[in-house]
């Protein structure tokens, strides 16, 4: 059986609102999602975005996404999510801590290994947001698997599906659309517009979202495809916009 499809067979939702409220809880020992907890992921997720040196425009996009989700799912607060902010701002300066970081999560919220491989797969769609993964990003997402005593075989077998799935990231029926076509919008949409149409597609086929819908590895790394080709078109038309 592939790894993958295993994986994503025992995968449970990394984002999963229960019962429409804003509670985040894990289907596996219910356990109330805490901002305690945030600042764990908004970290790490600090971690992956920078290891590369930089912060795309969309993984900016995706990171103030999550943002926004995470402070939903807590109490809604904008004091709540400016700082959580100031969390991922201060932790992407300094990457030295990133196993440590990861063991702490770990030990302290006594991670499961099913959990602990689903903040891994959650991070590599991240991480390839951009299409690809470079190896200071393969660095960063090694120290969070070793903090979380996860074997690095296997990891190396997720990364390599992933690259196998996004080989084709610009196959010719994706180049052929404008970004209007992507979006579902015309030309003579106004921004604000169009900005809206973005916000519904990303949250649609944010992978989180998907894997809360429970929905399998290959839906997932096809909504990542899909966010990717989003983001990309919006920000082309962003920068229309503004001219």
């Amino acid at each position: 059986m592939n790894l993958l499809l295993f994986i994503g067979a025992v995968f449970f939702a990394f984002w999963l609102i229960a019962g429409g409220t804003k509670n985040f809880t894990y289907q596996q020992n219910k356990r109330k999602f805490s901002y305690e907890e945030a600042v764990y992921i908004v970290s790490l997720l600090a971690k992956i975005t920078k290891s590369d040196g930089r912060v795309s425009a969309k993984e900016a996009n995706l990171v103030s996404q999550i943002l926004t989700d995470i402070t939903n799912a807590l109490n809604g607060s904008n004091t709540t999510r400016e700082n959580l902010k100031r969390v991922f701002n201060a932790q992407k300066m300094d990457l030295s801590n990133t196993f440590k970081l990861a063991l702490e999560y770990k030990i302290k919220f006594n991670l499961s290994e099913v959990e602990c491989m689903q903040k891994i797969y959650s991070l590599l769609n991240i991480v390839y947001v951009d299409g690809e993964i470079t190896d200071d990003e393969i660095k960063i997402i090694t120290k969070i698997a070793d903090g979380f005593s996860i074997n690095q075989d296997i990891l190396k077998q997720i990364i390599s599906s992933f690259d196998r799935s996004f080989t084709n990231k610009n196959a010719k029926e994706n180049s052929k659309k404008s970004p209007y076509e992507i979006l579902g919008v015309d030309k003579n949409t106004d921004f604000n517009d169009i900005k809206k149409a973005y916000r519904e597609l990303a949250k649609k086929y944010h992978p989180d979202i998907l894997m809360g819908k429970g929905e399998n590895d290959e839906a997932v790394q096809n909504g990542t495809k899909k966010l990717q080709e989003i983001n990309e078109a919006y920000e082309s038309l962003k920068k229309i916009h503004k001219q």
